[in-house]
């Protein structure tokens, strides 16, 4: 509790010359940072797993490959959102072929050591528009192998 509060009233920022301020937060051990990035309609919601030192390059570098593969479709999540839409959509008929124009990237978080990628373990939540719930995969690389859903 006393940990919480220290975060509450006394924050560590730091001015990272990538993500900007960003925020550690003691009571869990990792940095917050809310950021705008272009071509998307919300500001992104970041965890970052790193010391007091702040984000490294490589997780900068894991930053810029997450926002490309969302960008280019990320096809490994269309099965889950095909799914998630099933289950959640009100809207009759059948699935859209492309659901990428009816979810919204709300957040990552990155791992302390990125690379290789594909033993990277992160989470990534996305806000559908038909639904008030967040959908959260967790994933290894750039396969989800779970999900949560928020709301």
């Amino acid at each position: 509790m006393l940990t919480f509060l220290k975060d509450l009233f006394f924050p560590i920022a730091l001015e990272h010359p990538y993500f900007g301020e960003i925020r550690f937060l003691r009571s869990v051990g990792w940095w917050e940072v809310e950021r705008l990035e272009e071509g998307f309609s919300t500001a992104l919601s970041l965890t970052i797993e790193a010391g007091r030192e702040g984000p490294t390059g490589d997780q900068v570098r894991f930053y810029q490959d997450v926002l490309a593969w969302y960008r280019n479709g990320h096809a490994e999540l269309q099965p889950l959102l095909q799914d998630l839409w099933t289950n959640w959509s009100e809207e009759d008929g059948e699935v859209p072929a492309d659901l990428r124009v009816h979810h919204h990237l709300a957040g990552f978080s990155i791992p302390p050591r990125p690379y290789p990628v594909e033993e990277a373990e992160w989470s990534v939540s996305v806000q559908p528009t038909y639904d008030d719930h967040q959908f959260t995969f967790q994933m290894k690389g750039w396969t989800p192998w779970g999900h949560t859903v928020d709301g």
